[in-house]
Order: structure tokens, then sequence, then C-alpha cells
């Protein structure tokens, strides 16, 4: 492989290995703020749970969870907004810092009793509508949740479904006006305008809601692998700011927060913004559609509470609560669970740990120069490897390709072990892998593939020991034009009509089966030494003698029929594989169909390019296609011209089958029938027909016609023997005694096509 690589050209060697380098750089580039990236997501995840974010302080977070043991306690999923009140007038009993609900409560209760009156009210009979008004004047859960939640450190979920990294943010202009818990930097607009992501859906809180002091979005955007690996701090709901569920708990407890707009306009709503920060701590930077990076700890825990237990004994746990921030929600639907890049959560859960990242400003930092570094470690560390697996022998490349895509990612993760900053190993340890691999397709293309000739199709069409000279130096002029004695195989495969008949039903299995049984016996010709070529109505024709010489062309040739004779059988079984449930009995008046001859003719590649085939021209390929095609008269499968008998009849058996003439101006010359290998001469049965067969033929070429009769009478009684042969030189016979008179000359048939 080294030798290979040094008789390249240097520059034809690189170009392959450069291009695929620029293209990962390119990409690289234009992909470096594209979110939900796969391979880049992998690679970050991979380093953020190798380094994990350190917890200086646990933050004082709870969870309280509506699980599958408080449905069954309780109730079925999903409960009423008054269930909801409970749970938030126990944890503020218990001293909580802030309590959010993470469920949403925008739009109507379907569970609240005004709004099954509602559904009533079309009811005809009296006693029904004494229940639409006993349930008319019961209390709303919407006013029993209101109730609950004012004056508190209180949080309700809206905003359910948010759109995921893949799609396009939808901007909305929102005012500032009059929100306490949100401030706005740098403020260009006296009102305070600023663009922030909305939420889908037009679902806001009840008006006994909307004096709560802070709405909660609770959805979470998810990548397109599903995975939740980023958030927006804060989210538009209709014309007002909403912060997401994990931010809304630290509002709600009277933190303030931040927000600097970018400067100029990007959206058609306005400035988005740039920057978030809590009270007068630092700034986390946001990406282009306003979110931030989640940075799991080590410990995905989170205090806990079942919901069952706070509404049994809310007293007993009331110290598991106390000055904490208390996430209210679900975990038996699929709404309730998300999938980190750890493992699945409960929503609450994972908003208990935002809250926690946000409170410590803690984020994965993305700069914008960030593609622009990772194109340039493509670049640069692929350029080492292509040069080392060019200049250096292979084991050594291989493990300097390998170091240097090690190295990379050792080297991001350090980086963002240090500073914080992620940079994507991804880019550099394709270029790093991709370049080698480049080069060594290209050393393995130009050895298996010299030139435009060698690229045509005669893969699986040359025999091994041709496809080895040709992929050498000098091996393509094997492909020049030739002309010397050539022989040809011409052969079919022919099914019987009632099994071509039962291929009608389903013809892709016909089509199948016959390719199937032409790619057998196209491994029979270049097991035998034979070059292929496929002639018309799907046969195979085999040529011997090219284009590499071989003394025993004739044998190989005669050896290769005989093997084909044997591959028949084993067809059936792709028969029955094709569903049709049709076994060897149902072959039995299938045939294989040979012819041979041999003679000079001209052979080479007939096409250029990607549709060249190597062929031969001459009349021994049309001969073998005519003897081909007489083999149904003549009874034997193989039939062979008469240099083929002389050359192997001490070989193999053959049988005398007729005088013909290659065309008209052609002398006569005998045909034969190859039935095997030189045992079968001693059988009796054999050495009757044959000496039948001679006999009929003599007396026919002397013109003795009560001879020829007597002859054919005899091969009547024979068994095997095929009718159409019997009947051929029957009407011959019946020919000339209506002539009457002696033709002269010979009575050699022209075999036509």
């Amino acid at each position: 492989m080294f030798e290979q690589r040094q008789e390249q050209r240097l520059r034809l060697l690189l170009l392959p290995p450069a291009v695929i380098i620029l293209l990962i750089a390119v990409y690289a580039i234009l992909s470096s703020q594209e979110p939900g990236h796969g391979p880049r997501e992998t690679m970050f995840d991979l380093i953020t749970r190798l380094a994990p974010r350190e917890v200086a302080e646990e933050f004082p977070a709870a969870t309280i969870l509506i699980d599958e043991e408080s449905e069954e306690r309780l109730g079925n999923w999903p409960w009423p907004r008054s269930a909801f009140a409970r749970l938030i007038d126990a944890a503020e009993n218990a001293g909580a810092e802030s309590v959010t609900l993470t469920v949403s409560v925008a739009g109507d209760d379907p569970l609240s009793p005004d709004i099954i009156a509602r559904r009533w009210l079309d009811a005809a009979a009296g006693d029904e509508v004494d229940r639409v008004a006993a349930l008319s004047v019961l209390p709303s859960n919407d006013l029993v949740l209101a109730r609950a939640v004012a004056g508190g450190p209180v949080a309700l979920g809206i905003g359910a479904e948010v759109r995921d990294t893949g799609d396009d943010v939808a901007w909305a202009r929102v005012s500032l006006d009059g929100i306490d818990w949100l401030e706005l930097e740098g403020a260009t607009d006296s009102l305070g305008y600023i663009a922030l992501p909305s939420i889908i859906g037009d679902d806001t809180l009840s008006a006994e809601l909307r004096e709560a002091r802070i709405p909660a979005v609770t959805g979470l955007p998810r990548d397109p692998g599903g995975r939740v690996r980023r958030f927006a701090p804060v989210y538009a709901a209709g014309d007002e700011p909403a912060p997401s569920a994990g931010l809304a708990a630290l509002a709600a407890s009277g933190r303030t927060i931040t927000l600097t707009p970018k400067p100029g306009t990007v959206s058609s709503a306005g400035s988005p913004p740039a920057s978030i920060a809590l009270d007068a701590g630092e700034a986390a930077q946001l990406d282009g559609r306003a979110e931030l990076r989640i940075w799991l700890p080590k410990d995905l825990s989170v205090p806990s509470v079942p919901a069952w237990r706070i509404l049994d004994d809310p007293e007993t746990w009331a110290a598991s609560l106390d000055g904490k921030h208390v996430f209210i929600g679900e975990a038996v639907s699929e709404n309730g669970i998300v999938q980190t890049t750890k493992s699945p959560v409960p929503a609450a859960q994972l908003h208990a740990l935002i809250a926690g990242q946000l409170d410590q400003g803690a984020f994965p930092v993305r700069p914008a120069w960030a593609g622009f570094a990772e194109a340039f470690a493509a670049i640069s560390l692929g350029a080492v490897a292509v040069l080392a697996v060019i200049f250096l022998p292979t084991g050594i490349a291989v493990t300097a390709a390998a170091a240097v895509a090690i190295l990379n990612f050792i080297g991001a993760y350090a980086v963002f072990r240090t500073s914080g900053i992620l940079l994507d190993p991804a880019p550099a340890i394709f270029a790093s892998i991709g370049g080698p691999l480049a080069v060594a397709l290209t050393v393995l293309t130009n050895m298996m593939v010299r030139d435009d000739a060698v690229r045509g199709a005669f893969h699986g069409a040359l025999p091994q020991k041709a496809m080895r000279k040709l992929q050498s130096h000098g091996g393509a002029r094997l492909l020049h034009g030739v002309h010397r004695e050539v022989t040809v195989l011409s052969c079919a495969f022919r099914l019987p009509p009632n099994l071509v008949k039962e291929f009608e039903k389903d013809p892709k299995d016909y089509v199948l089966f016959q390719a199937s049984a032409n790619d057998r016996l196209r491994r029979t010709i270049l097991e035998h030494e034979g070059t292929v070529d496929y002639g018309e109505d799907g046969r195979l024709l085999g040529y011997w003698n090219v284009p590499l010489d071989e003394p025993k062309h004739i044998e190989l040739a005669c050896a290769c029929a005989l093997k084909m004779l044997d591959d028949v059988s084993a067809m059936s079984q792709q028969v029955s594989a094709s569903g049709h449930h049709l076994g060897k009995e149902d072959l039995a008046d299938g045939r294989i169909e040979i012819g041979i001859a041999t003679g000079e003719a001209f052979a080479g590649p007939v096409g250029l390019g990607g549709r060249n085939r190597y062929a031969a021209l001459g009349q021994p390929v049309s001969f073998a296609g005519r003897l081909r095609a007489r083999s149904e008269v003549y009874g034997p499968a193989i039939l062979t011209d008469a240099r083929v008998y002389d050359k192997l009849r001490h070989h193999y058996a053959f049988l005398d089958l007729d005088f013909v003439r290659r065309d008209s101006a052609g002398q006569p010359e005998m045909i034969y029938g190859l039935v095997g290998n030189p045992f079968l001469k001693a059988s009796k049965s054999f050495r009757d027909l044959a000496e039948v067969q001679r006999e009929l033929l003599s007396s026919w070429k002397a013109r003795d016609l009560t001879a020829a009769t007597r002859a054919l009478q005899k091969l009547r009684g024979i068994p095997g023997v095929p009718q159409p042969y019997v009947e051929l030189f029957e009407q011959r016979i019946m020919n000339a005694r209506l002539q009457r008179a002696r033709r002269e000359g010979d009575h050699a048939e022209v075999l036509g096509p």
C-alpha cells in the first residue's frame, strides 16, 4: 500500500481529501449556530457529561409530583384545578420560598362545576335542570385556585407547548410596562418593547386567574432527536412576557430579571434579547433563538414528595418544603416526562434543575467565532492527517490519524473545563479521519481502475486472472482489439410453459428467478476462465482465449457446458423460495440450451466508459447461437461444431447429429451433441444410439433413402430420442422421394437463425 501511494501523482492524490476537508470546514461555519445539529449535539452531550455542572451550594428546591400512586389513591389524571389549589395552599403554609405549578391552567377547566353545568344547559327534563342549577351555584375551580394563589409567591403554568429547536422562531413584540419582575436595560422605546419567542396556542389564564402575579411557561423545546437541551428564559404570551417555569420560581420569590436587547432590529417584531441577568449578577448570553443551554449536574435528583401525601397529611411533610422553591407537576402522562441528555425525568424536576442553574449563573458559552475556529482546526488537523497517511507507513499513518482525532476531542474538553466555552471537535475529527480515508480510497481506486476503459462494466465479466492483469501497470493493453481463434458458448435457460404461466401471477418473481439463474451460469463461466457477455433475449455468451491467451480454450468451454447442466438441477430451490411452492419436478420440462463453436473472430471492448462491455464479433458467435437454438430439435442440450468434436472426441462422448452449412456459400460439416464424459461411451444404450444415428446420417449423405428409412425406424424404437429429430429426417426423406430426380451435390441444410 505504501509503495502504491508513492506511485500516485501527488496533486491527484491530494485533490479528493482537500475537497472533503474544505466541505467539512464550510459546513462547520454555516451550521455553527444551528441548534439541534445531531453530530454537534452528541459531542456537546459527551463533553458536558464528562464535565458536569459543579454545584457549590445546593439550590433549595423540591417537587410535589402527581405520580402513579397519587393517581391510584386520589383519582385518575387529569385532576381538577381545585386539587392544585390544595397543593399550593399546603406548600405556602409549609413556608415555601415560591410555588410554581408546572401544569398548564390556561383556558377553561373541563372539570370545573360551572363548565360542566354549561354543557348540560340543553337538558329537557326538570330534574336535570335542577342538577344544572345545583352545579351552577358551586364555585368554579378557577376561583378556588385564584384564592389559593392570591398574594402569594406563586407562578401558574401556561404555554404547555413551545416550538422545537428545529422550527423557526415566531417572534412577538411585547411591552414591559407594568411588569415588576422584568426590567429592560438600554431600551430605546419609552414603553420598553422587546421581541420574544412566542408560545404555541392562544389560551390564556381565565379572568379569575389573571390576578396571579406571574404566569409560567411550562413547555420545553425539543431537539430533532426528542431531547431537551435548551430553553428560552422568557417567552411572549399574548402581548405580555412570561418566564419559563424555572425562571418563574425565582421571579415569584422577588428576584429581578434584566434583559438586554441586541443592538439593531433583526425581526419584524423588534430587537430580541441578547443576554439575561438575575439581580446584579453576571449576564448570560442568549443564542439566536433567545435560548440558553441546559447544563446538568452530576446528580439529577431533587427532593420530591408524592401529591397524595401532601393532601393526606400536609403538616407531616411541611418541613421538607420549608424555605424551598416548590415545583408542582405530574409524572403520569407523556407530557409530564421529558428526555434529557442523561435520562428521562419529570418536567417539574427539570424545571427545578433549570432554576438552580439560573440561580448559579453557570451556562455553557457558544461564541460567534466558534464555527471559524472549528473550520480552522478541521483544515489544519485534516491536512496533518492526510500528509501523514501519504508519507508515512500505513501502521504509523493510521495511528497518527487516530491520535489527531483523540487529541482534538481532548482539547475541546479541556477548553470547556477551563473556560465554559463549547467548541465542537466533530469537524476536525471527521477531517482527520475522512481525509486519510479519501487518500486510501483514491489509491485503491487507482489500483483497481487505471483508465476509462477499465472503469467500464468488466467487473463480473472478465475472469479473475484477466482482472488481475488488467489492474496492473500496462494491463490496459488487454483491452485492445484482437483477431484470433475464439471458442464461443451460447446458452439460454428455458422454463417450462406451465411454470412461466404460474409466474404470470407475479412478474417480479419471474424476473428475479431469471436473473438468479443467469447469475449462477455467469459464475460458472468465470470459474472456467471464460469471459461473460449478454445476448438477445437474456441469453449468456461465454468467450475463451480472450482477452488472455488460453491454450485449452476448447476444453474449458466444454467443461463449463457440462457444469451448467449440473447447475440446472439446483435452480429449483430458488423457485421454491419465490413463494410458489414449486420443486424440482416443476422444472422437468425445462431445459438449458447450449451451443459451442470455435473459429477466428474479433474481440475487444464494444462500448465506452461505464457502458462498456467485452464482446466477440464473427461467425463463431452467430454459429454458436444457431446451434443453441436447434438444441430442442436435435435432443442433446449441448451442440458443438466439428472443430470442437475433432479436438475432444477422445475426451468426451459425442453423438453425430446432422450435416449443415454455416451459410449458403460454406462447405457442409457435421454438428455433434456433447452428452457426457468418456465413460458414457462404454454403455450399450449409448453405443446403440450412436451407431443408429451414424447409420442414418451416412445413408442420408449417400442418398440411400431406403437405408435411411430403415435407420430412422430403428431410431424410433430407442427410448429418449426426441420426436422433433425423428420428424426432421422423416420430412427430409419424404421430400427427397417426391423430387423423383436425384439432385447433384450434397444435401446439407443451411443452419439459419
